[in-house]
């Protein structure tokens, strides 16, 4: 078969944290990665490994083109000396494997890889897909042709594959759904669909500290940095060491951006709320700015359990644990400004998506029984709901689909999509003393789409 180069199919993060490696003279430094699974979901019991042939051939053809450097010299945050590493690459890991088709059980190593830290960290995104994937449907089929007892078993999976394509194309689908960007760096070389990472606990652990672990990260880039606090204690070690780095940027004249925080998680939403206190004194005003959609369903009745608890636990649970931290916050100064960000689905119904229709619409629930409860502690808590906003999303959605993004755009009376300087606007307004009078509002941001 004709070799592909899938050299550049990794998550952006590895190449930040080899560029950081490289800078920092470590790059050789041996080190050890093992991949195994947890559990096996519903009392499966085993899994059945898969994947091997593919992982050779992707370890015998890697190697980065001229292309392939010009990329990552275009993204302007990688040493020429780096880039010049990567083009006289040469893998030199060993790596050990179980056989394909053997039985494996939770927490025994089915990979390991050995060798320069600088490129066994590297294949971690490769080894993970292609095992993962493979083996995930290794498994089904056993688990089926052992229950058919002898009958004929037919695969018929080509059309429903993922495979490597899958995740590109999968980073590109997720685009067009609405995310604002991928980890995969050949969907944003292929597909212009922006790439984005910091580290892995991985690089964290490559350090003697904790602090020497951010404090590295941050001599490579000082003005675009995001630590992961949450490699041992995120509450002790993990928040007060990226406050002393995010302090000593500061002094020299940098800009501490922020740290990685699942809204979903109370303890994360509480460690970034005291970050952002400790950085900048205290907290005046906050703009909770959270959405994730669940599949898009035509039947209500076919929506999953735990992709609608998904939706909730961010859309409305995440807003919920800001709002429960910045309060704490700005009760200490007896005053402040939250923006809550609903939705035009959070007034009106919209079909097929009943999961988010139900966050938003909690949420401005819960903006008027929080700015009731703290009005008079000069805590002023309103909401908007934007709609159809020109959008990296909506523009690509332009371009694959335009007869139904005509359309989408028809039905706002204004004639147009918003502008996200227009969405700032307002949150800048509510926040400031010309909205003073302003409690516990839902401002609608849609062109006129819910005046009908």
């Amino acid at each position: 078969m004709t070799e592909r180069n899938l050299t550049m199919l990794t998550d952006f993060y590895e190449f930040t944290m080899a560029n950081g490696y490289f800078e920092k003279g470590i790059g050789n430094r041996r080190a050890y990665f093992d991949m195994f699974f947890r559990r096996v979901p519903d009392g499966g019991g085993y899994a059945i490994m898969a994947g091997v042939e593919q992982l050779i051939e992707y370890f015998n053809n890697l190697h980065f083109s001229e292309e392939d450097i010009a990329y990552l010299r275009s993204r302007k945050c990688f040493s020429e000396s780096f880039l010049n590493y990567l083009r006289d690459f040469e893998f030199e890991c060993d790596v050990w494997a179980v056989p394909e088709g053997t039985p494996v059980f939770p927490g025994e190593p089915l990979v390991t890889v050995a060798g320069p830290m600088i490129q066994a960290q590297f294949v971690e995104t490769m080894i993970l897909l292609t095992i993962n994937h493979q083996t995930l449907i290794a498994t089904k089929a056993n688990r089926i042709t052992r229950a058919a007892e002898g009958r004929t078993v037919l695969e018929f999976g080509s059309r429903r594959a993922q495979g490597y394509d899958g995740a590109v194309l999968g980073a590109r689908a997720a685009y067009i759904g609405g995310c604002q960007g991928t980890a995969c760096v050949l969907s944003d070389r292929d597909y212009k669909i922006p790439a984005g990472g910091t580290m892995a606990h991985s690089w964290v652990q490559m350090f003697d500290s904790e602090y020497e672990a951010f404090k590295a990260y941050a001599d490579i880039y000082p003005d675009n940095c995001v630590f992961l606090v949450d490699t041992y204690n995120v509450l002790k070690s993990g928040v007060p060491n990226a406050i002393r780095v995010a302090k000593e940027l500061e002094a020299e004249g940098h800009n501490a951006i922020g740290i990685r925080c699942d809204v979903s998680d109370e303890v994360q939403v509480k460690a970034a709320v005291e970050k952002a206190v400790a950085v900048f004194g205290k907290l005046d005003i906050a703009y909770n700015n959270v959405g994730i959609h669940a599949a898009v369903r035509e039947d209500l009745a076919e929506t999953e359990g735990w992709d609608f608890d998904r939706v909730i636990s961010v859309n409305l649970r995440g807003v919920w644990n800001c709002m429960k931290y910045e309060l704490v916050e700005m009760k200490k100064h007896g005053k402040g400004a939250i923006v809550n960000c609903s939705s035009q689905g959070g007034l009106v119904g919209i079909p097929c998506i009943g999961a988010y229709n139900a966050s938003k619409h909690g949420v401005l629930g819960l903006t008027k029984s929080a700015a009731l409860e703290y009005a008079r502690q000069g805590i002023r808590i309103n909401a908007i709901c934007p709609g159809t906003c020109e959008t990296p999303m909506v523009r690509q959605a332009i371009e694959q689909s335009p007869d139904h993004m005509a359309r989408v755009i028809d039905a706002i009376p204004l004639g147009r999509v918003g502008k996200a300087e227009e969405i700032a606007s307002m949150v800048l307004l509510l926040c400031s003393d010309y909205a003073g009078f302003a409690i516990g509002q839902t401002w609608a941001m849609d062109g006129g789409y819910t005046a009908m």
